[in-house]
């Protein structure tokens, strides 16, 4: 039970990819059961998974792995475009030709919607509208019923290729929008799961006797306009001043009900590959703040802007709006409807900060985030700098296809974002919460990927 969730929460009880990633960001089998990179990176060969049958019956098969891949590359799935095309070796190996080699594809191949495996027999019977709201995957549970804010029910794949799973008969998405009818709802045992909770909700249901997982998701920032010459944000001792000003500490205790870390130093949270304990950062320092805003020509401070979206993410905005008046930033608050939030982070905004955030979970590969972030010509980010040794190191780390040294290089790329440039003011790490009830059990739910879990292995207690 929760409120419109993303297609990826429907989609993990019906379709499965070829891989799957641990919490560590090490790629494991599914639905195929070894790959290899070729020495040239020219091609990734698969060998399939035998005797799996997608819902409508069909094979699934190195031919069926064909049609999905080069429909994918074809279409405006930006994550598979370096596909070329797909050879098919035998019924259960497929070549897949590719015209540039990048890790991070394989992890989406594991974790996002560019890897789920559908039947093609169903695909071209459908328009596309259709195959988004009825996906023919070979998950352990079959689409029965979907109705658009209401629910979403599945029931069991009697012919899964996992022998004895799932144990649950089915599956069912409640859709409730209200929090509060939400919290109703589950305390009185409508639901066996409540998965997108509120930090405060949570805090409650917790003090009562459920249990309560989290899931690192994400580090909530202020992106300075370091790009716009004309704004103070241009200057480094400004942007690190900005920084030293926030308690973040108090704030993530405040604000988190005890799921949220305060940080002062980085871009993705604890666990991800390009987390780095080394960064220094600038921990709270209300003096430290008031000096750099003097060296850099502000002794009285300067007027901006807070961009963020509304509805306000917490209060995360009037937060900073406090502990920015005390060394002398007057910042107004602006909150930017969804479609003007998104376009300011896509096409810019003066004199301000943009409240963003970083999105790689733990044990995701940093590099496709990255590359968002910061490409040049900017396509999100917009309004933030590219210095050109920052520039250098995503390059590097982009090209790097040993995964070690590859995650190295995104460590060395977050430290020059934070100590070297100070282009992001992070805040705090947020988690994403579900409740349960106790009888749940091995559902992974909310536990190490912020939108997954495994279905097909959850059973009830009772």
């Amino acid at each position: 039970m929760g409120n419109t969730p993303p297609d990826l929460w429907y989609a993990n009880a019906c379709t499965e990819t070829l891989l799957v990633t641990d919490a560590k960001g090490n790629l494991a089998p599914r639905l195929a059961t070894s790959w290899a990179v070729s020495p040239d990176y020219k091609y990734i060969t698969f060998n399939l998974r035998k005797n799996v049958k997608f819902h409508d019956g069909t094979d699934f098969d190195a031919e069926a792995l064909k049609y999905l891949f080069e429909t994918n590359a074809k279409s405006t799935m930006p994550e598979l475009k370096s596909i070329t095309s797909v050879d098919v070796i035998d019924k259960y190996t497929a070549k897949v030709n590719i015209s540039k080699y990048d890790p991070a594809m394989m992890a989406l191949l594991a974790v996002g919607r560019p890897g789920w495996i559908v039947s093609p027999t169903a695909l071209k019977s459908m328009t596309p509208q259709e195959a988004m709201l009825k996906p023919v995957g070979t998950g352990p549970f079959k689409l029965v019923e979907y109705k658009r804010d209401v629910s979403v029910k599945f029931t069991r794949n009697e012919n899964y290729w996992q022998p004895g799973k799932p144990y649950l008969d089915g599956v069912e998405y409640i859709i409730i929008n209200d929090s509060v009818t939400q919290m109703m709802s589950f305390k009185a045992g409508d639901a066996d799961v409540h998965y997108n909770l509120i930090q405060k909700d949570a805090y409650d249901l917790k003090q009562i006797g459920f249990n309560v997982s989290a899931a690192p998701a994400s580090i909530y920032q202020w992106l300075p306009d370091s790009a716009n010459a004309n704004s103070p944000w241009a200057n480094v001792d400004v942007r690190r001043a900005a920084q030293h000003a926030i308690d973040t500490q108090t704030m993530a205790k405040a604000q988190g009900y005890g799921w949220a870390d305060g940080y002062y130093n980085q871009v993705f949270p604890k666990g991800n590959p390009a987390y780095d304990p080394t960064i220094v950062g600038y921990p709270y320092d209300v003096q430290k703040a008031k000096e750099l805003l003097a060296k850099a020509g502000y002794p009285t401070g300067f007027k901006t802007t807070l961009y963020d979206q509304a509805p306000l993410t917490g209060d995360i905005a009037a937060a900073t709006q406090i502990y920015f008046k005390v060394v002398g930033i007057e910042a107004e608050i602006k909150s930017l409807p969804g479609a003007s939030y998104a376009q300011a982070n896509q096409q810019g905004w003066t004199n301000g900060l943009y409240r963003g955030q970083s999105t790689a979970s733990l044990g995701a590969d940093p590099g496709y985030q990255m590359s968002i972030y910061l490409s040049s010509p900017p396509t999100a980010w917009f309004s933030v700098a590219r210095p050109q040794d920052m520039t250098d190191l995503l390059k590097q780390a982009a090209a790097e296809y040993d995964l070690p040294k590859r995650y190295a290089l995104y460590q060395k790329l977050c430290k020059n974002l934070i100590d070297t440039n100070a282009l992001i003011i992070s805040v705090w790490g947020g988690y994403l919460l579900a409740a349960k009830q106790k009888y749940v059990m091995d559902d992974n739910i909310r536990t190490l990927w912020t939108m997954t879990w495994t279905p097909e292995n959850a059973w009830l207690n009772k």
